[in-house]
């Protein structure tokens, strides 16, 4: 994380609707598991549980919508019908 959790930058995340899964996205990949986004994003078996990445793009946002779908699937991901926020933990 780069000391990214000290920086008002990463606070400002927390800002919009359910910043729970925000929260566990930094610390639980980066700060507890010392991965970067590249690297999730990049694991087969992140992949093989629904997490997608649009081609091209740089956006992490999708790590936390993943998660919030209790790592089932990628909303926005062409053929995926899951909605975002709909995990109950």
């Amino acid at each position: 994380m780069n000391g990214e959790i000290l920086t008002p930058a990463l606070w400002q995340k927390f800002a919009g609707p359910h910043p729970e899964f925000i929260l566990v996205h930094e610390l639980r990949l980066h700060a507890y598991a010392a991965q970067t986004d590249d690297d999730i994003f990049a694991s087969t078996f992140f992949a093989q549980k629904g997490l997608w990445r649009p081609v091209g793009n740089t956006a992490t946002v999708n790590i936390s919508t993943w998660m919030s779908t209790d790592r089932t699937c990628t909303p926005g991901k062409p053929g995926t019908t899951c909605q975002p926020n709909a995990a109950t933990w």
